[in-house]
């Protein structure tokens, strides 16, 4: 719980904004690629790769119920997960350093 007195919304919502904008550039990779239309551009195909890590942990454990809005909500579970996780991270380094 001490580590949630150090929480910073500010960066929260940086972190959210910046995830989102990872996930949802790696979801349209990731459309591109099982299209056929993404060549041979290496950094595409990272991206295209990395959506595998963004739909964890919702979509691997629930993926039966993910059809419809609940795949979009399931990726917005996700964002969220992974920014407060990273936030936590950042406050506890941060708290050991001063240590």
């Amino acid at each position: 719980m001490r580590y949630l007195k150090h929480f910073n919304p500010a960066r929260f919502f940086a972190l959210l904004i910046f995830i989102g904008a990872l996930t949802f550039f790696s979801f349209l990779t990731a459309f591109g690629k099982d299209e056929g239309t993404l060549g041979e551009n290496l950094f595409l195909n990272f991206m295209a790769d990395a959506y595998a890590f963004f739909r964890f942990p919702s979509h691997v454990l629930f993926w039966k119920f993910m059809q419809g809005p609940l795949f979009f909500i399931g990726l917005l579970i996700n964002i969220i997960f992974y920014t407060f996780f990273i936030e936590l991270v950042i406050v506890f380094f941060k708290m050991r350093t001063k240590s």
